[in-house]
């Protein structure tokens, strides 16, 4: 047989029928959340995407559960489905075992974890070669700095160590080993936004007006914030003056001011965007999401907004920044998409029946104008505030 490289982290396509999704989630006695979450949150016509890591475990888990005396009625769907899964790792060739050399010096960056003295201890029974790095005379929680590879390797010997304990305290302990560790990989994964910690984290987004060819986008760089922050930035990374209502569609949920967008209606429900991160929004494995920005309802602007990752601050770089992009932001209350198209035929031949209409309206207008410096100091600045007519 054929077998096909993969490290423990690659994930796969894992399809169970209605009946081993009830097998694994309500017939059996497994209380490893990480481990079943991906079951339990994906859909039953859809495969399961799980780590090759995550699976080696779930097949340990059953295989132990279907030795158990009151599980005999079970035994055997059980074997079937624990051989299916195996023979689906057996097409991969990984290394599940291996806790790596420290040679005086790591080479792969390690990350802050915060254990209670009861998990440090549980988990220098499962792995003795770690007992010196965790702190076990001292008491309550410790932070230890763990590399990924070896936090895989916490979380695999907890696991196959919580189906054999007898004592309900121990194995408590190794459930909250497996629970804070999984976290601790999730946040440190490759291109996770936890690697960089929250004050140097930079957000790259791209920005672009929908229906409009040739297209009209920015590329910026923000530091956290909230929506409505997020909001300014792109009013000022544009040109757009701030004259309209807006809001966010994220997931299918609308974001924006309640005390400006409350319509009265019990089920248009509103999300603050003034208490809503970027940080609450984007994928925390760092992976590229798309989300919508909506200004002004009449014209209808609607915005494409891309994320691309976070980035780590440049040291004595200032934030937010403007990178670059193209073309110059549409007239406000020039009619949307359809009207902005007839602006810009009027616009570029003096001849045209509305040319000289539309000129005496905003004056001259270069639709492939922008300067990317200009609008980053307007970023930073920030938006003008109102004035006021005397009365």
């Amino acid at each position: 047989m054929h077998r096909q490289c993969g490290s423990p982290t690659d994930k796969i396509d894992v399809h169970l029928t209605a009946a081993e999704r009830k097998l694994i989630l309500e017939r059996i006695y497994i209380l490893d959340t990480p481990l079943l979450r991906p079951i339990a949150y994906t859909s039953g016509e859809q495969p399961v995407m799980i780590s090759l890591d995550d699976l080696d475990d779930l097949a340990n888990y059953i295989d132990s559960q279907s030795q158990l005396d009151f599980h005999k009625d079970l035994g055997p769907s059980l074997q079937r489905l624990v051989q299916k899964l195996r023979h689906l790792l057996g097409t991969y060739a990984v290394n599940f075992q291996s806790l790596p050399e420290r040679d005086g010096e790591v080479t792969q960056p390690a990350f802050p974890v915060s254990y209670s003295a009861s998990q440090r201890r549980v988990i220098a029974e499962c792995i003795p070669e770690l007992a010196e790095r965790l702190r076990l005379p001292e008491p309550n929680a410790r932070v230890v700095q763990f590399t990924l590879a070896e936090l895989r390797h916490v979380k695999k010997h907890a696991r196959r160590a919580v189906v054999s304990v007898n004592s309900g305290m121990q194995r408590n302990s190794l459930y909250t080993v497996i629970e804070t560790t999984c976290s601790a990989l999730q946040k440190y994964q490759e291109g996770g936004i936890g690697r960089i910690s929250p004050s140097k984290r930079v957000y790259q987004l791209r920005i672009s007006i929908l229906d409009i060819s040739p297209e009209i986008w920015r590329r910026i760089q923000v530091k956290e914030c909230t929506l409505d922050r997020l909001h300014e930035h792109i009013q000022l990374a544009f040109g757009w003056w701030n004259y309209h209502l807006h809001q966010f569609l994220i997931a299918d949920r609308r974001y924006g001011d309640p005390w400006l967008l409350d319509d009265g209606f019990e089920d248009s429900e509103i999300v603050d965007s003034t208490a809503t991160k970027l940080s609450d929004i984007v994928p925390k494995d760092g992976k590229r999401y798309g989300f919508t920005y909506e200004y002004d309802f009449g014209d209808g602007w609607q915005h494409e907004i891309l994320f691309e990752g976070c980035l780590e601050a440049k040291k004595g770089a200032r934030y937010p920044l403007c990178v670059e992009g193209k073309r110059a932001c549409p007239p406000e209350d020039v009619g949307g998409v359809g009207g902005y198209v007839d602006y810009c035929e009027a616009m570029s031949d003096p001849k045209h029946k509305e040319h000289d209409d539309w000129m005496a309206w905003r004056g001259p207008y270069d639709p492939e104008a922008l300067d990317p410096v200009k609008m980053t100091k307007n970023m930073r600045r920030g938006m003008p505030k109102p004035e006021y007519d005397e009365p």
